[in-house]
């Protein structure tokens, strides 16, 4: 179980890596968007990389399930 804890925090640190440098180098002193458009873009690419994520971490647990001693 603890190899599925270090993946899953090492796959938040990577995500919030990739935010932080996003808002440094482009997002920073950018105003937010009143477009209800932008923001279903936005809605649709997080839940795209949300989605994805949470399939990875369901592999994992069913591998870590599968090998567990009886």
């Amino acid at each position: 179980m603890i190899r599925v804890a270090l993946v899953f925090l090492v796959g938040a640190a990577i995500m919030i890596a990739a935010v932080a440098v996003f808002h440094q180098f482009v997002g920073s002193g950018l105003p937010l968007s009143t477009s209800g458009q932008d923001w279903g873009v936005f809605g649709d690419y997080f839940g795209g990389v949300a989605g994805t994520l949470l399939s990875f971490l369901s592999i994992l647990l069913i591998v870590y399930t599968i090998h567990q001693p009886a």
